[in-house]
């Protein structure tokens, strides 16, 4: 009798299961960003590295009904600040309401990226792997906690793909129009979301195999984000102008093209195309790290997938990379963190934006980064051998004429990431931007691993695993330390200035305060003072103390990672020294 109750009860709730399971994935993501969120405590009032701009910027909108750029910007910023507008007009303007517009869209961003992912044709389980992959990304999980453009544009441009891969798929309007719908809000984040209608219409180019049609739909896709830009710079215009970095950014290119016809621009063009190369390698590395969980568990499905030949191809092409990065790490004699670090070497966050903090950085042990530089290598000499294997069935294709219309998914992802990376090779590339590639390799990656049984990831997926819960465990461990030590440091900010009285012109508080009080568009950098528009540094607010400067108070802090115990100081300057007047604005702006 109980064994018939149990199978009726089976057979009744087997239905509603399965209605379930495809909502499954995106309970667990959701229930991974409440935990997340509990735990890191993202409230406070304080920005963060370039988001004092961009929260200044929403100030200024909700309280004069003004539309206002600071000319130190140089990205188009009016989705996400209409979009934190909406926040501080229905809560109230504070750093906290604009840190969970953010917030919002990494949710939101994260369940688009899980949805991408099944637009290839792989597992549910393998997207969702992937998609919490992406997720606990430590950049991800920090500036979803920011009021930076980074995961609004991230979460904009994957959900643009979403669209414009199923009208590759179905050529249904409603997914073109919503496709470049989401293209033309990313562009008004960041001007680059050009890149999002050029690598869609290669795409579906290949995919229709470069029929007319296919030119028309591309040239209406570009025209459309273009158009959106080019509008959007001549109201810019029309009110107040557009602002000096976002202007220099446009004109970068030219100013490069005329160095290297100057006749010294052999010796210019070298050391660029050398700063390239390093550049890209860093990006390699940094992909390696953070993708090399997922790596694991495709990595048996994709070697078998490969023939004799692709193998030894590919092979060669990751040991000749392995070969140029290892090159590339002994000339700048370095090991991870790289680049522009928002990942420092034992944490997340802005430690460079503080004066003299480079004396204080938490520092982990050269051997632990040896290992991560390893795993980096690793990881990116699959991906480059994965890469040759690729690029050589898409030249076969495009010789032999046949299966194009497969290659899409390869052509859209590599000219993504190639024409994204482009410029800022050249002028420049911040850790943080990796955000933009990963969804993109992910989606590659299981594009080409196609309708493989479940069982066939099976062999590494312990061990990735636990890799996975590291890296989330980091993420969250280190996003919980930077908010704290951000917290502790406002603190002592204000407590100097309310309590004590004290101007923020005379207070060298770090690059997020004086960008917020003291910033000027006219300041004259001097060699003894921050370069972040100080006008006097008689006090200044560090993690230890500095020789000149005497101890007013100290605030200590835990934080999750080590060293557990630290503190922000107050230091007042021992001696007077002259400083030539920089004719400050005198503006101050209050939370």
């Amino acid at each position: 009798m109980n064994k018939e109750f149990v199978k009726k009860i089976k057979i009744q709730t087997a239905p509603l299961l399965s209605l379930l399971v495809p909502f499954l994935p995106f309970l667990l993501l959701t229930l991974f960003w409440v935990l997340t969120e509990i735990t890191v405590n993202p409230f406070g009032e304080f920005p963060f590295v370039d988001d004092w701009m961009y929260s200044r910027c929403v100030y200024v909108w909700v309280t004069k009904g003004k539309f206002w750029l600071c000319d130190f910007q140089a990205v188009t910023l009016f989705a996400q600040a209409a979009w934190g507008a909406l926040f501080a007009l229905i809560f109230g303007f504070s750093m906290t309401a604009l840190r969970f517009s953010v917030l919002l869209l990494g949710w939101f961003g994260s369940l688009m990226a899980y949805r991408m992912f099944r637009e290839a044709p792989g597992s549910r389980g393998l997207s969702f792997f992937a998609a919490l992959t992406f997720a606990a990304t430590p950049f991800y999980v920090l500036l979803s906690n920011t009021f930076m453009t980074d995961v609004p544009f991230v979460a904009l441009t994957v959900s643009a793909f979403i669209f414009l891969m199923r009208w590759i798929r179905d050529e249904k309007a409603f997914d073109l129009v919503l496709g470049l719908l989401f293209a033309c809000a990313a562009s008004l984040v960041r001007q680059l979301a050009l890149v999002i209608p050029f690598s869609f219409s290669l795409a579906y180019l290949f995919k229709n195999e470069f029929k007319k049609k296919s030119f028309l739909v591309g040239v209406i896709a570009c025209g459309a984000v273009a158009g959106t830009l080019w509008v959007y710079r001549v109201w810019l215009e029309s009110f107040g102008g557009v602002p000096y970095m976002l202007a220099s950014k446009q004109s970068v290119f030219t100013d490069i093209l005329k160095t290297i016809l100057e006749p010294s621009g052999a010796i210019f063009f070298r050391k660029l195309l050398w700063a390239f190369l390093v550049r890209f390698c860093v990006v390699w590395i940094y992909l390696g790290v953070f993708l090399f969980p997922f790596l694991l568990i495709v990595f048996p499905v994709q070697w078998k997938g490969f023939s004799i030949k692709e193998r030894w191809l590919g092979s060669a092409g990751a040991l000749l990379f392995l070969a140029g990065v290892i090159a590339c790490l002994l000339d700048i004699h370095r090991i991870m963190p790289l680049g522009m670090p928002l990942l420092y070497d034992f944490g997340l966050g802005n430690e460079t934006c503080m004066s003299g903090e480079t004396l204080f950085t938490p520092k982990a042990p050269v051997l632990f980064w040896q290992v991560v530089t390893g795993v980096g290598l690793l990881g990116g000499g699959w991906l480059v051998l994965h890469i040759v294997v690729a690029l050589k069935r898409l030249f076969k294709a495009l010789v032999t004429r046949k299966d194009l219309s497969a290659q899409w998914g390869t052509v859209l992802c590599f000219s993504a990431i190639c024409i994204h990376f482009f410029p800022y090779g050249i002028s420049g590339h911040f850790d943080r931007y990796q955000l933009f590639y990963i969804p993109l390799v992910l989606f590659w990656i299981i594009q080409s691993c196609g309708s493989m049984p479940r069982l066939s990831f099976r062999s590494f997926a312990p061990l990735a695993w636990i890799l996975l819960i590291i890296v989330g465990f980091f993420s969250i461990a280190a996003t919980h330390d930077c908010l704290t030590q951000n917290r502790t440091r406002w603190g002592v900010l204000r407590y100097l200035m309310n309590e004590g009285k004290i101007s923020p012109f005379e207070i060298d508080g770090g690059y997020e305060f004086n960008g917020w009080y003291t910033y000027d568009p006219n300041y004259r950098k001097k060699a003894s003072l921050s370069w972040w528009w100080v006008a006097d540094d008689k006090y200044r607010v560090t993690s230890g103390p500095i020789p000149g400067y005497s101890v007013l108070f100290q605030a200590a802090y835990v934080q999750w990672m080590p060293p557990r115990k630290r503190s922000i100081f107050a230091l007042k300057r021992i001696a007077e020294k002259r400083l030539a007047d920089t004719g400050p604005s005198k503006t101050v702006y209050e939370f």
